[in-house]
């Protein structure tokens, strides 16, 4: 039966589409009601879920998923925009404005912003100006930088296998046949998630994933993985939440910017992280809470 599932996969992969699994509805898991509940409630707070209402979610880069209520100032964002390129070409399939890849705003997106180094994603990092664009490091990255880099490309290079050169799908430049199928991906899990609702699965490998990140009392949640999700349900109930997990370090506090491993290895500055975490908060159009 493996080997059937890996011809039928091979077969659809040739024709630019990928299977991806749909976790069972009949193994749900405790979703505790905030990230704290996970830390004095939880037997095992490394695999366990809890609420995260859409509007905190912001992406590594500053965007938001949820479009601003009222206007927003739009800050240094690659394309000049305050939403999440993921949440816009939702939007714009949903309500029929471009229902096809060609001249989404995800094909805007990736034409306009073509990071060469990781500097240009980061330009409050100078230190990260001789890093390739392919892969990001957050201030408080843990490990080593080439090792990473070598393990995106590996990953994208397995999670995009019938794509010839595959590059990170966080940005461009991206190939049509790429876009394509990221395009694709995105409105699957929309139309999934406007059928059925958003399904946890039983399997801690599927969740949602990211950090809290704490400044001055209030916080956000960067999503790391799971952007497609958070983008669809977003466009689909902005004022609504959604369960996710944490990856370590889990919280990241800007007391401790002092402590953060870039920043003590001085790839990136106390000043640079500082702002940094600003983005996180305002850049994206996101207000005070």
């Amino acid at each position: 039966m493996t080997g059937f599932k890996f011809l039928i996969r091979r077969i659809a992969r040739k024709f630019g589409y990928e299977f991806h699994r749909i976790p069972s509805e009949g193994n749900s898991r405790v979703v505790f009601p905030d990230w704290k509940a996970v830390f004095y409630e939880s037997p095992d707070p490394a695999h366990a879920c809890f609420w995260i209402p859409v509007s905190y979610c912001v992406d590594a880069l500053g965007y938001r998923f949820v479009f601003p209520v009222e206007e927003s100032p739009k800050a240094a964002l690659p394309d000049g925009e305050v939403v999440h390129p993921y949440s816009r070409t939702i939007a714009a399939y949903a309500d029929g404005t471009h229902q096809e890849y060609v001249d989404s705003p995800l094909w805007d997106y990736y034409a306009v912003f073509r990071p060469e180094t990781s500097y240009d994603i980061f330009p409050e990092a100078p230190g990260l100006a001789e890093v390739p664009g392919d892969t990001h490091f957050v201030p408080w990255f843990i490990g080593d930088l080439e090792e990473q880099i070598k393990k995106t490309r590996s990953i994208i290079r397995r999670e995009f296998r019938s794509v010839k050169n595959p590059q990170n799908p966080v940005y461009g430049p991206m190939s049509f046949d790429q876009g394509k199928l990221e395009y694709r991906r995105l409105i699957d899990v929309y139309q999934s998630i406007a059928e059925r609702g958003f399904v946890t699965s039983p399997d801690p490998k599927d969740d949602i994933r990211g950090y809290i990140i704490r400044r001055n009392g209030d916080f956000r949640y960067l999503v790391t993985v799971g952007k497609h999700r958070i983008a669809a349900f977003a466009v689909l109930h902005p004022e609504g939440s959604v369960p996710v997990a944490l990856r370590r370090p889990v919280v990241m506090d800007t007391r401790d910017i002092p402590s953060w491993p870039l920043v003590k290895r001085g790839i990136w500055s106390i000043a640079g992280a500082h702002a940094y975490v600003d983005r996180l908060f305002f850049g994206a159009g996101v207000p005070p809470l």
